[in-house]
């Protein structure tokens, strides 16, 4: 049973983490719709640099047991923040709730971390 625990979690964390390092890059080395979207939101490229390396590094804090909850944190300051951001500028439904599926994701993980344990 504790194999099946290990496995679900680490699928969990790789389906989490995969599309964190991605979107975390495209911020980082500033994408032209990123670009687009951040000026339009009147953030800063730096702010959005900046961003993109902190949801890198969280993302690699997940990876670890004595890091993830620092990890875990972070990433959902930033979710909050992505949250906010598009209901501030009314952006799409679909943009809004983007970040609260993911921040959902980032619970379960939360919760299977101390599954695990």
């Amino acid at each position: 049973m504790e194999l099946i625990k290990t496995i679900v979690f680490w699928i969990v964390l790789l389906a989490f983490v995969l599309p964190t390092f991605y979107f975390g890059y495209t911020k980082l080395v500033g994408k032209k719709d990123k670009t687009e979207s951040f000026t339009r939101w009147g953030y800063s490229m730096l702010f959005m640099k900046l961003l993109g390396l902190a949801e890198i590094i969280a993302g690699v804090c997940l990876f670890f047991s004595q890091t993830r909850y620092i990890g875990m944190v972070v990433l959902a300051i930033v979710l909050v923040g992505a949250v906010f951001t598009h209901l501030k500028n009314k952006d799409e439904k679909k943009e809004v709730m983007t970040p609260v599926f993911v921040g959902l994701h980032l619970l379960v993980l939360f919760v299977l971390s101390f599954w695990l344990v």
